[in-house]
């Protein structure tokens, strides 16, 4: 009887450090900052605080400099 593995997908495995993976990685990274600057209040006044708007990341060095990370504090303010 063959291993069943439910959480890893072996047809994908070799492609995990791929170039076509990290576009995969980036247009889903694209749409959730669309997502939420356009639709969670928090993270719209998070992203205009630091000046930020989806449009203006570019990468993901942009991404990891610009977006401010969420601590305590943030959840407490809202």
């Amino acid at each position: 009887m063959p291993e069943e593995r439910p959480y890893f997908n072996m047809d994908i495995e070799p492609m995990l450090n791929t170039a076509q993976m990290k576009g995969i990685q980036w247009e889903k990274l694209q749409t959730a900052l669309r997502f939420f600057y356009d639709r969670v209040p928090f993270e719209r006044r998070r992203m205009d605080r630091a000046g930020v708007k989806p449009d203006d990341i570019k990468s993901f060095d942009d991404f990891s400099r610009s977006v401010p990370i969420i601590g305590q504090a943030d959840y407490r303010e809202a």
